[in-house]
């Protein structure tokens, strides 16, 4: 249980760092508002499907015992 929180919240946390960093390359200019939108994109797509994994094995492994 405890490593599944650990993946969890580095989910979730990866997420939310793409996004941030996504959004002040946006209000910085150094990037094309598509290419801070794809940064964007990639840290939610990674995070959800790091907890979907998390979650799956969580499931997986519950069903094993």
């Amino acid at each position: 249980m405890k490593i599944t929180l650990i993946a969890f919240g580095t989910s979730v946390g990866g997420a939310i760092i793409f996004f941030i960093l996504g959004h002040y390359l946006i209000q910085a200019h150094m990037f094309t508002v598509m290419a801070g939108w794809a940064i964007f994109v990639m840290g939610l797509a990674f995070g959800l499907a790091l907890a979907l994994a998390v979650l799956y094995f969580e499931i997986l492994s519950r069903n094993l015992k």
